[in-house]
């Protein structure tokens, strides 16, 4: 197995002084500032841990990280600015800023309209899979039918939605199998390890992954990937796309697979700190290759992925700021802020 670095908080800085838009005003930091991310062990939990490590470390205010149970409870409290950032996927935040009278998937949206999100930073791809104990007759999606799946997730839709998109790979309804309700992600990789379901979906690399595979042992599995297999994923969840994994290079997966991914963002909401967006923006930014030494996975959170060109929310003003300043902002990204702008409306 292999280790990486644990991400690790607990520094108290004082505040640091910056420029802000070219001048020179000098602007004070808050001590702390609150990254919320899904629970302790997943893969998105990391990438957060990574980002307020290499941000902390940059700009002398600490950045630490507040778990919730899942993006349903974690994007209200970002949108009413109870929280300074948060990370999670491209698909949620579309969920949530355009609200359920614009965008569902598989007639489901129960995130409360969000429409003061706003986008910092786009990053590495989270690629979801199915998983199964490496003891399991499955080999794919195409082996999920009549099956116990995870497949109710009340406060984690990004989980309901992988799993309904590893469905679709294969042309399988939720009639198709057997669906088992969680509470919590980590909840149904427990429950494959103890062989009271046949399979759910994790994060590639995650932390739990590893510990799960060193316990009992298991695997990641492919979606359908034929041509058709693909389509109906992209025709299922907007910003979905597949992606081959090589056998070898990461826990669970000693075989050559294909399956789902999508961008991870940072955001924040509407009224923030531009001072404060800044900051850890630029942290960032000029840091991005001290990232990958927290999870490979982070090779991907770059400076060509900051501006995604179909980005699901507007960008925060600050950031808009930065990236015209270091060339990174075309003109066709302020029709796309335009549009968005009106989306959420």
């Amino acid at each position: 197995m292999t280790s990486f670095r644990m991400v690790a908080f607990g520094l108290v800085a004082t505040t640091q002084a910056f420029m802000f838009g070219g001048q020179a005003a000098a602007q004070s930091l808050p001590p702390r500032v609150v990254v919320g991310a899904q629970q302790v062990g997943t893969l998105q939990h990391t990438v957060a841990s990574a980002l307020a490590k290499v941000a902390t470390d940059a700009i002398d205010t600490t950045l630490v990280v507040q778990p919730y149970a899942g993006a349903t409870a974690l994007l209200p409290v970002l949108d009413g600015g109870e929280l300074d950032f948060g990370v999670s996927p491209s698909v949620d935040y579309a969920l949530s800023y355009r609200g359920a009278d614009k965008l569902k998937i598989d007639g489901r949206n129960p995130y409360p309209h969000g429409p003061k999100l706003r986008l910092v930073m786009g990053g590495s791809p989270l690629i979801a899979s199915l998983i199964v104990r490496d003891d399991s007759e499955i080999r794919s999606a195409n082996d999920l039918a009549g099956r116990k799946v995870a497949g109710d997730f009340p406060a984690q839709l990004g989980a309901y939605v992988n799993m309904f998109a590893q469905l679709r790979s294969a042309d399988l309804s939720w009639d198709d199998v057997t669906v088992v309700p969680f509470s919590a992600i980590n909840d149904s990789l427990d429950a494959v390890m103890q062989g009271t379901i046949d399979a759910t979906v994790f994060g590639v690399g995650a932390p739990k992954v590893r510990e799960a595979d060193a316990s009992v042992g298991v695997r990641f599995i492919s979606s359908d990937c034929s041509d058709e297999g693909k389509q109906r994923i992209v025709d299922t969840v907007p910003g979905y796309y597949t992606i081959d994994i090589k056998g070898g290079k990461q826990a669970a997966i000693d075989e050559d697979i294909c399956t789902t991914a999508y961008q991870l963002y940072l955001v924040t909401h509407e009224a923030a700190d531009p001072a404060m967006v800044r900051a850890v923006l630029k942290a960032i930014w000029d840091n991005v290759d001290q990232l990958p030494q927290y999870h490979p996975s982070l090779r991907n959170w770059n400076q060509a992925s900051a501006v995604p060109t179909e980005p699901t929310l507007p960008f925060h003003p600050a950031a808009i700021e930065f990236y015209r300043e270091v060339g990174a902002w075309s003109e066709a990204m302020d029709a796309q802020q335009e549009a968005l702008l009106k989306l959420g409306q």
